[in-house]
């Protein structure tokens, strides 16, 4: 850019200069020649008016009095001005009078014929050679060219150098805008008054789908149609009041993509000026809000949690310890039966379906306070082997490892943490009747301030989960960590839809998070997070 400015800022001094290397002699000649031809017609226009007088006192003897005419011309002050040469003709053309100067080519010549009672009777010729002109024309040019040449100079290292720093700042400008336009996280859109694409950058790319070559010219309303976003219909006025009024606007509704997964984007638009203050267009931000709306799930769901954390608690409290007292004395009688009474073992299935009830309470305790982890150091790689090899032993489930082997000591519940592998793996089993590949990874993550997980920042274990089954539908998918909602048959062992609300329950007990990634049919992905010692 700096050598196309340069050759710009060169090529408007060589103009200027050329124009005052050959404007200076050229309006020198024209000014001494138009003077030159003045002074032809003035003498021209003199003697034209003595001849002509002196002719009228002698008509048809004029021609033959030469001597007197001349005499008439210098007693009259007509005298030839220098350099002029003149000559008087008769009516044929015949010379009457020649007083000769000099005149060499080039020259001016001058005929002015004079008339007697409305007859032309003869002329008056002169001629003044304009080579001495030439000559100082010559000299002109030297002198435009050397004012020429100062004037390049000058030209070119003073306001010429100017231009080229200015013109070099605005590239720069425009290059640090056009960079910010860049690396700028938000669509932003320019637009005419027609409501027509003039500019998008990259995020805008992305955002509708397309080129930037190939949103130019489009319309917003197309971009924006109602079939792919929600309140599209909304649009049009939105823009009108922003392009036509110069109004300053934040849309009052998040737009919502319908399309590939439901995605959030709010708006906001502000009118362009020109120098005059007349409003050419407008320009658009669009931001994606989509984590935004999904964290307020989250905590959302957070808050119902810890309202059936706090309701579940109470409840499994008291049942469990009327549950204590059952089995207490069930198991008492059973002690005092003799071993082939028929009602001992009946007795004991009631028992062991006491401890079922329990093992339920003491899930629903893990909501509340009463569930508390016992924490310890744990080697959560061997934990998590152990656990998935014990689960799909025999199963036609395919089970890949990729476990770091510096991954971060974690502290842990053993028992809670072993229950959140196991409910997830079984998921994923159930999820691949018919076989499958589940990989299971853990790595090291550092998380900084204000991080999209919210936790603290410091140092963490993620553990992912990742399998080929189904996947999950978007309407389930918001719903999965909710206590007791299910895609399962209900029964005594499967189907109270405890299993990913126990599990969040768990490792939020445990400083950390729970997520889930998922598409239709390309799988699940679950990331546990616990914070490193």
């Amino acid at each position: 850019m700096s050598d196309r400015i340069s050759a710009i800022t060169t090529l408007i001094a060589a103009i200027i200069s050329g124009v005052i290397a050959l404007g200076t002699p050229l309006v020198y000649f024209a000014t001494a020649y138009q003077n030159e031809k003045a002074v032809v017609s003035t003498a021209a226009e003199i003697t034209t008016r003595m001849v002509s007088n002196f002719a009228a006192q002698y008509p048809g003897l004029w021609p033959f009095m030469e001597y007197r005419i001349e005499e008439v011309l210098y007693r009259s002050g007509g005298d030839v001005p220098e350099g002029v040469s003149k000559q008087i003709l008769d009516k044929d053309n015949n010379v009457v009078l020649d007083i000769p100067h000099e005149a060499p080519f080039p020259a001016i010549t001058l005929e002015k014929r004079f008339w007697i009672s409305g007859q032309p009777v003869g002329a008056v010729v002169l001629k003044r050679s304009y080579r001495g002109l030439l000559k100082k024309t010559a000299v002109a040019v030297l002198v435009g060219l050397l004012a020429g040449l100062m004037s390049f100079l000058a030209l070119r290292r003073l306001p010429i150098s100017a231009l080229n720093k200015a013109l070099a700042d605005l590239y720069e400008e425009k290059e640090k805008t056009s960079a910010i336009l860049k690396g700028i996280g938000d669509a932003v859109i320019t637009i005419d008054k027609d409501l027509c694409v003039l500019t998008a950058n990259m995020r805008a790319e992305i955002v509708l789908g397309a080129a930037q070559e190939v949103l130019a010219g489009k319309s917003m309303e197309s971009l924006f149609s109602a079939d792919a976003f929600e309140h599209a219909e909304l649009l049009p006025s939105f823009f009108r009041r922003v392009t036509a009024q110069g109004e300053i606007l934040v849309f009052p509704n998040d737009i919502i993509r319908k399309q590939g997964g439901r995605e959030f984007f709010s708006l906001s638009g502000a009118p362009i000026r020109d120098k005059r203050g007349v409003i050419t267009g407008g320009v658009f931000v669009i931001r994606d809000v989509t984590q935004h709306h999904q964290f307020q799930e989250e905590q959302l769901k957070l808050q119902q949690m810890e309202s059936l954390g706090v309701l579940a608690g109470g409840i499994a409290h008291d049942f469990n310890n009327l549950l204590s007292l059952i089995l207490g004395n069930a198991e008492l009688v059973a002690v005092d039966m003799a071993p082939d009474d028929p009602n001992k073992k009946m007795l004991l299935n009631a028992c062991e379906s006491i401890e079922h009830a329990r093992s339920l309470t003491g899930r629903l305790l893990t909501f509340s306070s009463g569930g508390a982890p016992l924490q310890e150091e744990i080697n959560i790689s061997q934990l998590i082997k152990q656990r998935a090899d014990s689960l799909l032993a025999g199963s036609n489930i395919r089970v890949h490892y990729n476990m770091l082997p510096s991954i971060f000591p974690v502290s842990a519940d053993v028992v809670q943490i072993g229950q959140v592998v196991q409910n997830i793996v079984l998921n994923a089993k159930e999820a691949m009747p018919d076989g499958g590949d589940l990989k299971i990874s853990a790595e090291n993550v550092i998380l900084e301030e204000n991080n999209l997980l919210t936790l603290p920042p410091g140092a963490y274990v993620r553990i992912s989960f990742s399998d080929t089954g189904p996947g999950i539908s978007l309407e389930n998918r918001s719903r999965i960590f909710e206590p007791y909602f299910s895609t399962k048959t209900r029964g005594t062992q499967k189907g109270m839809g405890l299993g990913l609300a126990t599990c969040l329950s768990i490792i939020k007990k445990h400083g950390g998070a729970l997520s889930v990634e998922s598409n239709p049919e390309k799988g699940a992905v679950f990331h546990v997070i616990l914070p490193a010692i």
